[in-house]
């Protein structure tokens, strides 16, 4: 063997070193613990420690995550400790998530409370106690298609506005976005409704006139 080969080798043994990939046709029950990345993309029923943990979709973990970077496109149900999340479309975490950092695509869903760490301790290490203050995070969803459909039929030129559905001015915390087709709501409010399954009537004017939905969608 080479000098090159031997190279080659012993990088892609550090590599692996770091590394764990579950795959989706695997179900695991117990703690998966370690120095590296965790890739999971089956089912894994037990606590995840790790330096970074991604989620693929279709993927299933019931237990509490602690990782610097989480990544998550499948499901989640426990707690979650991550100095930066990101929340991609059609993923669902149910539990509590402490974070610094947080993205949410449109279509992910967070059933819990969010608690963001403080800036002074966002460099500590993970198990620092974090600042319980909920903060705003805002996100984009499509309106449903019948809805897009009515609103493209109807003047282009006229301004729309947002409202209750008994015609009050609607919460600060949900508005129109400018393409007409969507909303920008703040997902803690959103996930609360959820959680108290509770709906919120909206009313969407265009002249004269109006269309009436409900959130969540």
């Amino acid at each position: 063997m080479n000098n090159n080969s031997k190279a080659t080798l012993n990088a892609r043994t550090e590599e692996e070193d770091h590394i764990i990939i579950i795959g989706k046709n695997f179900t695991i029950k117990g703690d998966v613990s370690g120095r590296g990345n965790a890739v999971i993309s089956g089912h894994i029923d037990g606590n995840i420690v790790a330096d970074r943990v991604i989620i693929s979709a279709g993927a299933e973990v019931l237990g509490n995550i602690q990782c610097e970077l989480l990544e998550v496109s499948g499901h989640i149900q426990g707690q979650i400790e991550s100095r930066e999340v990101i929340i991609r479309n059609g993923s669902l975490i149910e539990g509590d998530l402490k974070y610094f950092t947080l993205s949410v695509e449109a279509g992910g869903a967070i059933l819990g409370s969010l608690n963001q760490f403080s800036p002074e301790n966002s460099n500590a290490p993970i198990s620092t106690t974090p600042k319980s203050t909920p903060v705003s995070t805002l996100s984009q969803i499509k309106l449903p298609p019948e809805l897009q459909q009515k609103l493209k039929v109807a003047d282009a030129g006229t301004s729309l506005h947002l409202t209750l559905a008994s015609g009050e001015p609607a919460p600060p915390w949900v508005s129109l976005s400018p393409d007409r087709h969507s909303l920008n709501v703040d997902v803690v409010q959103l996930n609360n409704l959820k959680i108290s399954n509770e709906k919120l009537g909206l009313r969407i004017h265009s002249g004269a006139q109006y269309f009436d939905f409900t959130l969540p969608l």
